[in-house]
C-alpha cells in the first residue's frame, strides 16, 4: 500500500471529538528516538519539541504528536477545571481535537519493519476540554480495520485501548472516526 493510498483512506471526522493518543510502538519510529525500553510514547496536545518522563508509567518518555499527523490537522486545547484539578498524569492535561470533518483524525506511524509486531495502546480523556460538556464517540481503526469503539460516558472517563498488530508495511495508520 502507498502512503498516498493509505492517507487519502482515513476517513473524515463528522463530528468534533478529541483524541488523547497515547501510542506505545516498539521497536523504532522515524518521529522519535525510543526510550530505555524502546517505546515511543506520543502525548497528543503539547506543542512540538518539548518531551517529559511520566512516572505514572515509570518514566516512560512522552513526546508530542505532530510528527505522527498531517500538518495542519486538529488543534491542541488543555482540559477544563474542574477536570484538570484532579492528579491526572501529564499526558491527560492537554488534548488534540479534530473538529466536524474540518480535519482528518489520522495518526501514521512510520519506519516499522513489514510483518513486525507491535504493541499500540491509546488513551482517552475528554475532560471537558471544549466546554461544551458533548460526550464524544467514534471508532477507532488500525489501518482499514475497525478495531474499538470510544464511548466517552463521562467528562472524567478515562479509556484504554491495546492491541498488537502486525504491521503489512513500513508504516500503518490509526485514524478515528
Amino acid at each position: 500500500m502507498e502512503p498516498a493510498t493509505a492517507a487519502a483512506a482515513c476517513p473524515r471526522l463528522l463530528v468534533s471529538l478529541l483524541l488523547v493518543l497515547s501510542c506505545f510502538v516498539s521497536p523504532e519510529l522515524v518521529h522519535g528516538q525510543p526510550d530505555a525500553l524502546g517505546f515511543i510514547s506520543i502525548d497528543c496536545g503539547i506543542a512540538d519539541g518539548p518531551s517529559y518522563p511520566d512516572e505514572s508509567t515509570r518514566g516512560l518518555r512522552y513526546v508530542s504528536d505532530a510528527g505522527f499527523v498531517d500538518a495542519g490537522a486538529g488543534a491542541n486545547a488543555g482540559i477544563n477545571p474542574p477536570y484538570s484539578d484532579r492528579e491526572l498524569a501529564a499526558r491527560y492535561l492537554t488534548v488534540r481535537h479534530f473538529s466536524g470533518g474540518a480535519a482528518r483524525s489520522c495518526y501514521t506511524l512510520r519506519g516499522l519493519s513489514p510483518g513486525g509486531r507491535y504493541l499500540v495502546r491509546s488513551s482517552f480523556y475528554y475532560g471537558n476540554y471544549d466546554a461544551l460538556n458533548r460526550l464524544p464517540s467514534f471508532h477507532l481503526y488500525l489501518g482499514v480495520n475497525r478495531w474499538a469503539a470510544v464511548n466517552v460516558t463521562a467528562p472524567d472517563d478515562i479509556l484504554i485501548f491495546e492491541a498488537v498488530v502486525v504491521s503489512p508495511a513500513d508504516f500503518f495508520q490509526v485514524p478515528g472516526v
